[in-house]
């Protein structure tokens, strides 16, 4: 539910056809006249998939903002959080977009309105997929690319990645490059061309790149100096910053995989089926007349200068010149064949110097398909034994940054994760965790076309140690600031029956900065309970209420610890905090229980006005689901006797069952209360059981 004046905006999920055959739809009801009557339900999701789990939001100018988790049935039920708005006051809605754009699992979204933006939160815990570059300017600047114009940035040695404002989802990119951290270019299917100039939003424009081929690889000697090489012997050359992108002619159809340069006059291309070309004047001749007698395909090139260049080819075989334009696989050159049978993929080095020396060194990694990276060092052979990573993945990217005292290199692995070399092995790098964090994202007032920065994550669950798990956030604009609330857990290891879950708070007053996730209710130290679900509430005067459930879990023997209720105990819980001048609360007044359950109440909301409070919650402790309220008129000291909404609803005396409440919502508007919630039905006729949504204003 949401409320703005008079105007009442409902959404829900609905399997229409059927519970067991129908897929979810996301609908939309408003009402104009305060609850009195409503529209005939809108559409908003598109048909054919299985979405839920939506929440609703009022913006700027009576806008109507939608989010949910859609289940993408085409690709197994992949999750993500999908975004649609109306500024027709719900009689038609925008198509849907995803704002995830993820390889594994996003839920629980929440919108709101806050200083004239849109802004989303939710949980995800995916598994980054599907790259195909890396490339920075430093170890603190760098940059990954891959499929459907994904891009994501670390700016803390690969602890975490921000995914980047380009969000269309749509040609793989191939290729990320850059002159600088203010000047960096992706490219990629049907002729792509992305760039950026770097902090403070990293936001990714698309240039004209004048063809529609695919374009594989980028390289610059400089910012005005630019190339993209691509499919059928494609060649584009830029002087000014991507302005304009112009055709140069190779006279070869292979397609090419890799360009790079010592400087402006020293400048290769390589491709399928042996092609290499060379140009000494700035793109406006390309020669074939390199010596190299292979129809292998070249797949990558790299070197420290002019006379020390490398390319990686098929077969585990790499190629090295001198720059006299002579090109050899011996061994005694640094080239190497049979160490490894798979194709090599990328080749990158470095130089540096080690230290207590003055000598440099030079270190060379070539990556392949199988998971594997071969390596030489200075002057010795290629290493006879290939560094394998694991899994089936491809080595489609390499770079890093080597120094006396530290080295760290990236691999990017495809469907695999960002591989780092963390001597003695190579570590596994998860851009978007696996254990669930909660995301921010912020969009413009006029609709969801696109973000106004990248995505913001919240938590940091994933670099606990032990990891926890994120749940449940919620999302309230409260004063001058917007406050985010959720819990992480960490599983016991005894007993099962809930994970062990700390109540945790972040805010900011513009969007773009946030305060460190801080621990404002933590569980009990002895294990035994959990805080999950929580809910928040504004009273308007300056104070924040929170409702949440605590579950208790039953140990089993030998440990028997845990014996205070009895099995799948929960109560709710009800605490406030004021909030303060700025940053986060210094104190919090409870938590203190206000469900009269003997044990089965969940499912906790809450909503003020002023120092009038209502709670709610389900209460499954009779065998049945029902939903109870109880009303405060002195913000939380006190508490009405609670009014069972089920009640009415009368059992089902065919299979002496009662028919359930469930999902809650709850929230206040000019004084007002507003509840909503699912009711199952009495059949009628020849229809089974049903649920439908309720509402209530009081």
């Amino acid at each position: 539910i949401a409320v703005s004046g008079s105007n009442i905006a409902t959404v829900w999920s609905d399997s229409d056809k059927g519970p067991l055959t129908a897929n979810g739809i996301i609908y939309f009801s408003g009402s104009s006249d305060n609850g009195t009557t409503f529209s005939p339900p809108v559409q908003v999701s598109s048909p054919g998939r299985n979405s839920g789990d939506p929440s609703v939001a009022f913006g700027a100018a009576g806008n109507i903002y939608v989010v949910w988790t859609d289940f993408d049935i085409s690709k197994n039920n992949n999750q993500d959080i999908y975004y649609s708005w109306s500024s027709t006051n719900g009689t038609s809605f925008s198509a849907p977009l995803n704002i995830s754009w993820n390889g594994g699992i996003s839920t629980s979204a929440r919108v709101s309105s806050f200083g004239g933006n849109v802004s989303v939160v939710w949980k995800d815990d995916s598994v980054l997929y599907g790259l195909t570059s890396v490339w920075g300017s430093s170890s603190t600047d760098v940059y990954l690319a891959g499929k459907e114009e994904r891009i994501y940035h670390s700016s803390d040695l690969g602890k975490s990645w921000t995914r980047q404002n380009y969000n269309q989802g749509g040609s793989l990119l191939s290729a990320i490059w850059g002159s600088s951290a203010s000047d960096v270019y992706a490219a990629g299917g049907a002729g792509a061309i992305l760039h950026t100039t770097g902090a403070p939003l990293w936001t990714w424009t698309a240039q004209t790149s004048g063809t529609t081929v695919n374009l594989n690889a980028v390289w610059g000697s400089s910012a005005t100096d630019v190339y993209a090489v691509g499919a059928g012997g494609a060649i584009l050359h830029t002087v000014n910053s991507g302005a304009t992108w112009s055709p140069q002619t190779s006279n070869v159809t292979a397609d090419l995989a890799g360009v790079w340069g010592s400087s402006a006059s020293d400048v290769y291309a390589v491709g399928g089926a042996g092609t290499i070309l060379y140009s000494v004047t700035a793109g406006a001749n390309w020669t074939a007349t390199q010596s190299l007698a292979t129809t292998l395909n070249l797949n990558a090139i790299w070197g420290t200068g002019p006379s020390d260049i490398y390319i990686a080819a098929d077969n585990g075989t790499i190629f090295h010149s001198t720059g006299n334009g002579v090109w050899s696989s011996a061994p005694a050159n640094g080239g190497t064949v049979g160490l490894i049978s798979q194709n090599l993929l990328s080749i990158w080095g470095a130089t540096y110097t080690p230290s207590g020396t003055t000598n440099s060194v030079t270190v060379v990694y070539a990556g392949a398909s199988g998971g594997k990276v071969i390596k030489k060092s200075g002057t010795a052979a290629w290493e006879s034994n290939s560094v394998v990573i694991g899994g089936d993945f491809n080595v489609n990217g390499l770079w890093g940054v080597v120094t006396p005292t530290y080295t760290v290199i990236y691999g990017v692995q495809g469907d695999g994760p960002v591989m780092e070399w963390n001597n003695p092995s190579w570590d596994p790098l998860w851009p978007e965790s696996t254990q669930g964090e909660i995301v921010y994202r912020q969009y413009p007032p006029a609709g969801p076309s696109y973000p106004l920065a990248a995505p913001v994550t919240l938590s940091n669950a994933s670099k606990a140690v032990p990891p926890r798990t994120t749940a449940s956030p919620e999302i309230l604009p409260a004063g001058s600031s917007l406050w985010f609330s959720w819990t992480e857990g960490t599983a016991g290891t005894v007993g099962i029956v809930h994970d062990q879950s700390s109540l945790y708070l972040s805010v900011t007053s513009n969007g773009t900065a946030f305060s460190p996730p801080s621990t404002l209710l933590a569980s009990p130290a002895t294990g035994c309970s959990s805080f999950q679900i929580p809910k928040m509430a504004y009273d308007g005067i300056g104070t924040i209420y929170l409702v949440l459930q605590e579950a208790y879990r039953y140990d089993a023997a030998p440990a028997w610890k845990c014996l205070k209720h009895p099995l799948n105990f929960s109560q709710v819980l009800l605490a406030s905090f004021t909030i303060p001048g700025a940053g986060l609360p210094g104190s919090l007044v409870g938590p203190s229980p206000i469900s009269f359950s003997s044990g089965g109440a969940q499912s906790p909301v809450i909503a003020a006005s002023g120092t009038t409070l209502a709670a709610g919650w389900i209460d499954t402790a009779q065998n049945k689901d029902d939903l109870y309220l109880i009303t405060s008129p002195d913000g939380g000291l006190t508490f009405t006797p609670p009014v069972n909404f089920t009640s009415p609803f009368p059992p089902d005396l065919f299979v002496n069952n009662y028919y359930n409440s469930s999902s809650p919502f709850l929230l206040a508007s000019g004084g007002s209360f507003y509840l909503g919630w699912t009711q199952d039905l009495w059949p009628v006729g020849i229809l089974p059981g049903n649920n439908e949504i309720f509402f209530s204003r009081f």
